[in-house]
């Protein structure tokens, strides 16, 4: 009979086991999409935005919405659903504690 110490082991092995078969499987199935042409471009495609904000008239330029999000000191966690839909739409308003960012992205 097994202790319990032995039992723990063998069930630690076997979980490990199976979760790096998952992250194996996993890890082939998106080097596959990489294969895709319009997935290659979507993900090596790299746009600059233009960010104007008030109360200054300037326009400076950024070389990803990250960056933009990071010197303006906006918040991080929002930059990706903001990007999506900027991509969509070429030019987008962010608004944020009172201040109204215009952010263009040139393709």
């Amino acid at each position: 009979m097994k202790t319990e110490q032995e039992l723990k082991e063998e069930f630690d092995q076997n979980f490990i086991s199976d979760e790096k078969k998952r992250n194996k499987e996993r890890s082939s199935q998106i080097k596959e999409t990489w294969d895709n042409p319009r997935i290659f471009k979507a993900r090596t495609t790299r746009n600059h935005v233009f960010v104007q904000w008030f109360p200054y008239e300037s326009v400076d330029e950024f070389k990803s919405v990250a960056h933009a999000f990071n010197v303006l000191g906006l918040p991080l966690y929002k930059h990706s659903r903001f990007r999506t839909r900027l991509k969509k739409v070429g030019a987008l308003d962010f608004v944020y504690n009172g201040k109204t960012y215009k952010f263009e992205v040139k393709k």
